[in-house]
């Protein structure tokens, strides 16, 4: 349940994303929050602070601390979330990356964007069914994002999903028909409404508000038969969620009701099933159960793209190499190429980045992207690792690989180019900060350390351990 983050201070840290460690500060994962230094959204917990990634510093992914003081005193709190308001000048941000050996385009959103209408694009766009641009493009309009979807839904090319819950259930000794059953019955009908006095131009702006959906319980892909949900199946995608209860279950009174009717249930207070209702919910907050999990994972088949409803948000998920990989869509990732996804580890958000073919990402990769967004490849950072190493004889620091980088960008000397008799800007700027902060230390002594250790951080903590 941690994910490695650099921080302000220059500190990679493994932060605890876990719910029930981040409630403390009255917070959770990706929850958007304000702060003294300004607005931003929620990461997780290391050394008793709250780390979040501040919008100024969306592209550098640098994470910020803050302290309990900070949280009882109400300089950081939580921020409500607000419908989004369509604009026809809205737009998304596309990444560029690969999935699977095949190059793709997805679009990402920011703060509380369209998620379901995102998810079923994204989905599509994984599956080789639509291509949402050329490599060129670094934006879609939201129109265009729309009207895409609505055709591709009218058109009818994507196949009827499969289910595993039944069609119908039993509410007050009666039959119903699931979304199963909707979408056996009703699928086409639905349809052909779509392309009618613009009704399909209207669901999909009132997607961008957020969606009716209300999960049942006794089985993964059981839900409410809303028509807002059925833009799922009009894309040809199954959509899943984790809220699951077995039949010897605890809560297995609730199993065959839906997650409306359970909240209606725990408002009775004359009723005894009520406080098994409300126990139930909140003892399930995150929207997913363990025996959830375990179903999902066995329910997927390998390499299936499916759209999973989970903390109240809609994913684009796939299942590789027997993980379940939600792909990362939101903005902050746009320009983290060998980012894609992260590994659905626990019910509470414990999560791996992978790459886009399941990889788990490298860490050292992911600081010196940290600190210097996509302006280099993968092999460019590799590389310089590489040169580093050999010319320092030590592991260089993601903080010295990344200054060596900027160096030899603007064409400054750099160690492992050999120019040995004049120190690179990096080193001399570092030598003259330790000599600022009061170390009596020669100049060249001060240059050869920073050289040596890779980075100032090194260097400090090297002149700090003596």
């Amino acid at each position: 349940m941690e994910c490695d983050f650099m921080c302000d201070d220059g500190v990679s840290r493994s932060l605890n994303i876990a719910a029930e460690v981040t409630v403390a500060f009255g917070c959770v994962y990706q929850q958007r929050v304000t702060t003294p230094e300004g607005d931003g959204v929620a990461l997780g917990v290391a050394a008793d602070k709250i780390y979040v990634l501040l919008d100024e510093r969306l592209q550098s992914l640098i994470a910020t601390g803050f302290t309990r003081d900070d949280v009882t005193s109400g300089r950081l709190r939580t921020i409500p979330d607000m419908p989004v308001v369509v604009s026809p000048d809205d737009s998304h941000r596309v990444k560029h990356t690969v999935f699977c050996g095949r190059r793709v385009a997805i679009v990402t959103q920011d703060h509380n964007g369209p998620c379901p209408v995102l998810a079923a694009t994204n989905a599509l766009a994984l599956l080789g069914r639509i291509e949402l641009c050329d490599a060129q493009c670094r934006r879609v309009k939201a129109a265009q994002l729309r009207r895409m979807l609505l055709d591709y839904m009218v058109e009818g090319r994507g196949e009827v999903p499969r289910f595993t819950s039944p069609h119908k259930r039993v509410v007050n000794d009666a039959e119903v028909l699931t979304l199963a059953g909707m979408v056996g019955e009703q699928l086409e009908e639905v349809r052909a409404k779509l392309s009618c006095n613009g009704s399909g131009y209207e669901m999909m702006e009132r997607l961008y508000h957020g969606m009716n959906v209300s999960p049942s319980f006794f089985g993964v892909d059981a839900f409410e038969p809303e028509t807002d949900v059925m833009v799922f199946a009009l894309s040809g995608l199954r959509v899943v969620h984790g809220w699951y209860i077995r039949e010897d279950n605890p809560f297995a009174a609730l199993r065959e009701m839906s997650f409306n009717e359970v909240s209606l249930v725990a408002t009775k207070s004359d009723s005894p099933l009520s406080v098994v209702a409300q126990d139930f919910l909140v003892s399930t907050k995150s929207q997913m159960t363990e025996d959830g999990l375990v179903m999902l994972r066995r329910d997927l088949c390998e390499g299936e793209v499916v759209v999973l409803f989970w903390n109240n948000h809609f994913s684009t998920v796939v299942k590789l190499n027997d993980r379940l990989l939600l792909l990362l869509s939101d903005e902050i990732y746009a320009d983290k190429s060998s980012v894609v996804f992260e590994s659905i580890e626990d019910v509470h958000g414990g999560a791996t980045f992978t790459d886009g073919d399941g990889r788990d990402a490298d860490k050292f990769l992911l600081v010196v992207q940290s600190l210097m967004g996509n302006d280099f490849s993968e092999e460019d950072i590799e590389a310089a690792k590489e040169a580093l190493a050999k010319e320092l004889g030590v592991e260089p620091s993601p903080r010295g690989v990344a200054d060596y980088l900027k160096a030899k960008k603007k064409g400054e000397p750099c160690v492992a180019d050999g120019k040995k008799d004049k120190w690179p800007p990096w080193v001399t700027s570092g030598a003259n900060q330790l000599r600022e902060m009061g170390f009596e230390i020669q100049f060249d002594v001060a240059c050869e350390l920073v050289s040596k250790q890779g980075s100032l951080d090194a260097a400090l903590n090297k002149l700090c351990s003596e």
